[in-house]
């Protein structure tokens, strides 16, 4: 068997009093999936949101590829390989649809090229069967992103990302 890509170990989380996580292992090896399952209230955001760097665990340990981490931030999960897709999206209504899909995109610097982000976004919608004007206003798109939301929506997370400068 494999070493595990990202291992949890010991996690727990409380707020205000309220504990959320209370001592969880989860690793996850090279080629697996898993799918977190429970009641509202059982802790799967939480978890996900510890391992995205959203949330700090209270106590425990994450290490990916051996090697320990600490998250403070998102985009500190981002650069060391976590994507999150959440299960209700959300989106910058003021933003153009190509904007929305490549909003935390870490190496969008000052200067972007609009040209290439466009055209990487309408690639990316394509291969979702979604026809959209990228350089159109995402409000009002919140039914349209629901309904890629499901099992295609994952295909974002793995999503070749353009340079954008």
């Amino acid at each position: 068997m494999s070493e595990p890509i990202l291992k949890l170990q010991g996690i727990s989380k409380s707020f205000a009093g309220v504990n959320a996580l209370i001592d969880v292992d989860f690793d996850v090896r090279p080629g697996e999936v898993h799918a977190l399952l429970g009641e509202n209230g059982a802790g799967k955001s939480t978890l996900i949101k510890i391992i995205a760097g959203v949330h700090r665990p209270d106590s425990g340990s994450i290490t990916i590829n051996g090697k320990p981490v600490t998250f403070s931030t998102p985009r500190e999960a981002t650069h060391a390989g976590i994507a999150t897709v959440y299960q209700e999206p959300l989106l910058f209504p003021d933003l153009n649809v190509a904007e929305n899909i490549f909003i935390s995109h870490p190496n969008r610097g000052a200067v972007t090229n609009w040209r290439e982000m466009s055209r990487e976004a309408e690639r990316l919608l394509a291969t979702l069967g979604v026809s959209l004007d990228v350089k159109s206003p995402a409000r009002g798109l919140t039914l349209a992103a629901q309904a890629i939301s499901g099992d295609r929506q994952g295909d974002l997370s793995q999503r070749p990302r353009p340079d954008h400068g």
